[in-house]
């Protein structure tokens, strides 16, 4: 489930794990919301619910599950890379680091370290932007959710909190 929404003039997606009832544990226990981006110009907006242990590091392995091959660089242009290094009088090593000196490694493949990024959104009182684009997430995700009873039960209790 790949759930979109707008918010001011950019479109974002929900990574999948970043379910509606994983955004009200962060929420109320702690956690983090984070905006990743990928593409040569930031096309593709992910937003990723983590918790602290998982950290920005492992938001960007969530994002990155989400995203289509287009984006990584393929084993065998690596593999190409580190030939041409090596038929420069590299070492195996040497040639290795050359040649993904400007990609960042993911369990999902190499990506160009250029072509992501993203922010840690903190919400926190008085911080209307964010505030704003965490609500919209979740309410966002909340319209495709599947929760049990349980939890639509820490939904309410959650909305209830936030009229206070």
């Amino acid at each position: 489930m790949s759930v979109e929404f707008k918010f001011g003039n950019r479109t974002y997606e929900i990574a999948e794990d970043g379910d509606p009832y994983a955004a009200i544990e962060v929420m109320t226990k702690g956690g983090s919301l984070y905006d990743m981006w990928f593409g040569a110009v930031g096309t593709t907006r992910i937003l990723v619910w983590a918790a602290y242990n998982e950290g920005f590091e492992g938001a960007f392995e969530i994002a990155v599950g989400e995203l289509g091959p287009g984006y990584f660089t393929p084993d065998d242009e690596i593999r190409e890379l580190v030939e041409e290094a090596q038929a420069e009088g590299l070492d195996e090593e040497e040639a290795f680091e050359q040649a993904t000196t400007d990609l960042t490694y993911s369990e999902a493949g190499w990506i160009p370290s250029w072509e992501w990024g993203g922010n840690e959104i903190h919400v926190s009182p008085g911080a209307k932007y964010a505030e704003s684009l965490v609500w919209e997430a979740f309410n966002a995700s909340l319209n495709e959710a599947e929760l049990d009873e349980d939890e639509w039960e820490d939904v309410d209790q959650l909305l209830k909190s936030r009229e206070k």
